[in-house]
């Protein structure tokens, strides 16, 4: 979910508060809702599948009159590429969908030639460390909401 968490603040900016968070499945599943006060919603779940070999991650934006789908179908797999989606209607009111291309590149290996090119080649890295931190905390905050008080 750390990936999502990451896009939706290079989207959105940091939520302003955990709206709530249900811990389920002894722990194995996370449910969370993050607010921003100007209104947008996130409603974001994790599944730890404990026997069942799957990843699937999906990221879902949605506005009035438009929708943007993001899937990773793994992130440990070759030749298997990320897709976008997007839905919405045009100026003559009739729903449309889009399948961009997308880099044939996995972004897990990106992220990583990217990561390694910041070692080695002093590469400035895309997430400086004050923004890393709120996402540690963004972590941190969702998972004390779910706790029992």
């Amino acid at each position: 979910m750390i990936h999502d968490l990451y896009g939706l603040r290079q989207l959105l900016g940091p939520p302003d508060h955990v709206a709530s968070t249900e811990l389920w499945n002894g722990g194995l599943g996370i449910t969370t809702v993050l607010a921003w006060e100007d209104g947008p919603r996130c409603a974001a779940t994790w599944v730890e599948l404990e026997r069942i070999r799957h990843f699937q991650e999906t990221l879902e934006i949605y506005s009035g009159d438009r929708g943007v789908t993001l899937s990773y179908p793994t992130g440990f797999s070759r030749g298997q590429l990320s897709t976008v989606m997007v839905r919405g209607i045009d100026g003559e009111g009739q729903s449309f969908e889009l399948c961009p291309a997308v880099d044939w590149e996995n972004p897990f290996v990106a992220q990583l030639r990217h990561f390694h090119a910041c070692i080695t080649q002093g590469l400035a890295c895309r997430t400086p460390l004050t923004a890393a931190r709120h996402d540690v905390q963004l972590v941190v905050d969702i998972t004390r909401a779910g706790l029992p008080t």
